[in-house]
């Protein structure tokens, strides 16, 4: 992965935990802890950014697919919000791969 792409994963998380740290008092969290209600206490402005960012945290976790693309920043998460305000305790990435790669899973 090029070195721009994770330095902007990481400026793009960090500033959505910073934000949302300022916001709300969070228990600290793993990203695999993370639930749809703590997603919805990001403000809104920044929940793109978590998005992309635990993208590329699961991602780092396996280099065969550690690729990052300027497509992974152009998700539209409006209805990863919609899922997770029917499901608030589900867990976070759970529902982003459900939102953006049911179609993926299904490819042999």
């Amino acid at each position: 992965m090029n070195k721009k792409a994770s330095g902007l994963l990481f400026v793009a998380g960090a500033t959505a935990m910073a934000i949302s740290a300022l916001m709300t008092p969070v228990e600290a969290k793993t990203p695999d802890e993370w639930t749809c209600s703590d997603f919805l206490q990001v403000p809104k402005n920044a929940q793109p950014q978590v998005v992309y960012w635990m993208e590329g945290f699961h991602k780092g976790a396996k280099p065969e697919a550690a690729d990052v693309t300027v497509e992974s920043f152009k998700r539209p998460i409006g209805k990863l919000v919609v899922e997770c305000r029917k499901n608030k305790p589900q867990n976070l990435w759970d529902a982003i791969v459900q939102h953006f790669y049911t179609a993926a899973k299904a490819i042999p």
